[in-house]
């Protein structure tokens, strides 16, 4: 098997045969230890949700791949200049609630209303990252619904079409019915007023003016309300973008009705929030 110059069947000498051996074990552990000790590189496909109000408890999972135990993610904002070096790392970084390899789930406690990115780092390296990744829009403020009396002044055969369970129908004609104040009860305070409608004014001479008129009978209303509102700062409530406080002017148009009157009263919020 081996001739007389160290060759195997006479064709590959014994040291160089030895070498080659070698060289073929040395790649395959190689390769080897490289498939079993490297880390793939985490991929980024979506977050669910993408878009949520902003408040204290918001989450958010980072779905994708090959996402391991202490990775670090920070969420700039869109737009806004950001880089990570190890001895200043730059926010906000997001604590990571809970790790698998498909996902992660985010805390956003720190982050206001607006767009974010989101960065994927081991250390001070830059693994991946997902524009525009989270939208957060201001959190919807607290709401309440409240009685109110609004006192109308209006013709007697308009106060007469004014009855319990109408909605007013407001501004926006798609608002949701439990958004839109409803009439529980209707009180008529005067049976007449004697009422000058001021229709027309005629200049005269010397700047004098001849105001044309009619007396119109008309009655008082009380109109009992129930009314959504919304808190638009702490102890300001209001209804269709108006505070609601006594004295202050009403719009109540109905399907059948319409009156321009004054807030009376109105009850405290805070026992009926919702």
């Amino acid at each position: 098997m081996i001739d007389g110059n160290g060759r195997l069947f006479g064709l590959v000498n014994l040291v160089d045969l030895g070498l080659g051996l070698l060289l073929v074990f040395g790649a395959a552990l190689g390769a080897g230890t490289y498939r079993v000790f490297h880390l793939p590189v985490p991929v980024i496909e979506r977050v669910e949700p993408a878009a949520l109000p902003s408040s204290a408890g918001a989450r958010v999972r980072l779905v994708g791949r090959n996402f391991r135990h202490y990775l670090r993610v920070f969420a700039p904002r869109t737009g806004e200049p950001f880089a990570v070096t190890p001895s200043a790392p730059a926010g906000p970084e997001l604590p990571i609630e809970s790790v698998t390899q498909d996902a992660l789930e985010l805390r956003l406690s720190s982050l206001g209303p607006g767009t974010y990115d989101l960065y994927v780092f081991d250390n001070a390296r830059e693994l991946a990252r997902l524009r525009h990744a989270i939208t957060l829009a201001p959190p919807d403020p607290p709401r309440a619904t409240m009685r109110a009396v609004v006192r109308l002044l209006l013709p007697a055969q308009v106060a007469s079409q004014l009855r319990a369970g109408d909605r007013d129908l407001g501004p926006d004609a798609n608002a949701a019915p439990a958004e839109r104040a409803q009439i529980e009860r209707v009180d008529i305070r005067e049976t007449s007023v004697d009422v000058m409608d001021m229709r027309v004014a005629r200049q005269l001479p010397g700047d004098h003016y001849l105001w044309m008129g009619r007396h119109t009978s008309q009655v008082m209303a009380d109109v009992v309300l129930r009314v959504p509102v919304r808190e638009a700062s702490p102890g300001r409530w209001e209804y269709d973008g108006r505070p609601l406080r006594a004295g202050d002017r009403f719009d109540l148009e109905t399907a059948s009705a319409k009156a321009i009157g004054t807030v009376l009263t109105r009850e405290d919020p805070q026992a009926v929030r919702r």
